[in-house]
């Protein structure tokens, strides 16, 4: 995998010179030591060897320490070529969350259904979807998952399942429609494994589909709505929403960092009917 023609979210651990970190509690009094030449080093050699950019802001006690750009949100083609006119970092660059979505738009949805009495975690996934009924042959039934395995990833769902390739799944497992993919979800996919109980937690996209989707039964509303509504606009989150080149903002490719180099074929090694293959930038 060439992950040095992708653009992520830097998270970097800061080195801290060892005086600061004697207290076992830190108040906002105490000065924060870091070594910023360090950081710009890091982030640098790593441009250096090809990854293309990043954004960079530490902040401590509300106060902004250190905020800095690197690179570039756009450098290569779908070839992995350098493209003529590589398009820089700048302070209004926008990131693809990719599956930190998860975090910042489902849990806190579920935080917010829970905080106002319209969700609680012990209760089963069918008091909110009726629909998820049904045993396979070794008896797991639907009816015995709650909310909370689901949270934990301990419903027994694979970690995730190709609904969009028909060479990957059954006939009646494949879609590429909205719509027909919740019903197969709700209603048809199988478990992998028993529920709870002993069992190692096995992270899975589908348990987070169908967190996403009781958000949508509860709500009424889509998901994307119900945080932008409830969360985001009244934190003043102005640039943090779901599929923005489909937004009337107005915004462009332009706004956003580069986050695959050829859409969803993981370098040419994917690849069904409709399949993206161009550069994704803010999609």
């Amino acid at each position: 995998m060439h992950h040095h023609f992708y653009t992520y979210i830097y998270f970097v651990l800061l080195a801290v010179n060892n005086s600061s970190i004697t207290a076992t509690t830190v108040t906002d009094s105490e000065p924060m030591i870091f070594n910023e030449d360090a950081i710009d080093e890091f982030i640098e050699n790593e441009i250096q060897q090809g990854f293309p950019g990043a954004a960079l802001i530490v902040i401590r006690f509300g106060q902004v320490l250190k905020q800095s750009v690197y690179g570039y949100k756009l450098k290569y083609d779908e070839n992995a070529t350098i493209i003529k006119e590589p398009q820089l970092v700048t302070l209004d660059t926008m990131f693809d969350l990719a599956s930190l979505t998860k975090m910042y738009a489902t849990n806190y949805a579920l935080m917010h259904l829970v905080e106002q009495g319209a969700l609680n975690v012990d209760d089963p996934v069918k008091k909110y979807i009726p629909q998820y009924s049904g045993c396979n042959p070794k008896n797991e039934c639907r009816e015995t998952r709650l909310i909370k395995d689901l949270l934990t990833h301990t419903a027994g769902y694979a970690p995730s399942v190709a609904f969009y390739d028909p060479a990957s799944v059954p006939s009646d497992l494949f879609s590429q429609e909205k719509n027909k993919t919740e019903e197969i979800i709700e209603t048809k996919l199988e478990f992998q494994r028993p529920r709870g109980g002993d069992q190692i937690p096995l992270y899975s996209d589908i348990d987070y589909m169908l967190l996403g989707l009781v958000v949508e039964h509860i709500s009424g509303t889509s998901i994307d709505q119900y945080v932008a509504n409830n969360i985001y606009h009244k934190l003043g989150l102005k640039h943090t929403l779901f599929n923005p080149l489909n937004t009337n903002n107005n915004y462009q490719k332009s706004n956003f960092a580069a986050t695959e180099l050829n859409g969803n074929t993981r370098n040419h090694t994917i690849s069904f009917p409709n399949v993206r293959t161009h550069v994704l930038q803010g999609e």
